[in-house]
């Protein structure tokens, strides 16, 4: 096995200002891996299907946010991770899925996190009586 399918959706959450990442894979997930160079606000989620392993920020090495991702069930096929970003902060977020097969491979993407992510437009409609 070289290679395997994974697809990712990204929603927007108006009601709290949040992003949650919607990942399905071909085959079980082992981990997942999340890093971004800047800071983004993980927001719990009511899961116990993984453990999640939150890293420090390092200024020094270019890392202001990294998780991973260790799945206790052996069968996950999908996965939801809920963050927030910090307005004015842009960069990419990148996303490592490893699955739980041999030999050990990855499938990867990137999400470009834009400074103005938290923004909406209202249309202002006018009425005249």
């Amino acid at each position: 096995m070289n290679t395997f399918k994974v697809s990712h959706k990204i929603a927007r959450n108006s009601h709290d200002a949040s992003y949650s990442i919607h990942i399905d894979s071909q085959y079980p997930i082992e981990f997942v891996v999340v890093q971004s160079l800047v800071n983004v606000e993980l927001m719990e989620i009511d899961s116990s299907i993984a453990i999640l392993s939150l890293s420090s920020p390092d200024p020094d090495q270019k890392n202001g946010f990294a998780a991973t991702y260790r799945f206790i069930d052996t069968n996950v096929l999908k996965f939801e991770i809920k963050l927030r970003t910090i307005e004015g902060q842009f960069g990419d977020l990148s996303c490592f899925v490893i699955p739980n097969a041999n030999p050990k491979t990855s499938q990867a993407f990137n999400i470009p996190l834009k400074p103005r992510s938290l923004h909406e437009r209202y249309l202002a409609v006018r009425v005249n009586y």
